[in-house]
């Protein structure tokens, strides 16, 4: 409720019901890799735990070569020290649905395999025929 408007809302949706698109709300900086000073400067901005989830969210988006137009969503979050990811893909009528979830120790190498295994997995288990027809149909959608 950053803005104050929480009383505007007419539902709020549960994620059980609908997950965020994949890094949905995370804010990066970035800097020059040798500007130490700055870098110091922005660390108390850091959030570990949000570096966690955008790393296996992202990594997970990237796996399945997805874009802004790609109906996925992945939600990560972390609790006593593990990090659970949830990820869908979905046809873009949203008929067909394909979901995942993996847990992990709470490492940023660990999340972003986590990741990418989550989004190989959602891959075979959707097949190359529904990419195929997945990439048509967002095609068809821009033009």
């Amino acid at each position: 409720n950053r803005l104050g408007m929480s009383d505007k809302a007419t539902e709020k949706l549960p994620l059980d019901q609908f997950l965020p698109a994949p890094a949905q709300g995370a804010v990066t900086v970035e800097t020059r890799t040798d500007d130490a000073a700055m870098a110091a400067l922005l660390a108390p901005l850091h959030s570990h735990e949000t570096a966690l989830a955008v790393t296996a969210e992202r990594a997970f988006l990237g796996s399945l070569d997805g874009s802004c137009r790609t109906p996925i969503a992945a939600y990560a979050s972390v609790a006593g020290g593990k990090l659970e990811v949830k990820a869908m893909l979905l046809s873009v009528d949203g008929v067909q649905v394909f979901e995942r979830t993996g847990v992990c120790d709470a490492e940023i190498d660990r999340a972003a395999d986590l990741g990418k295994d989550i989004g190989y997995q959602i891959r075979e288990d959707a097949g190359e025929a529904f990419f195929e027809e997945l990439a048509r149909a967002i095609e068809a959608e821009i033009e």
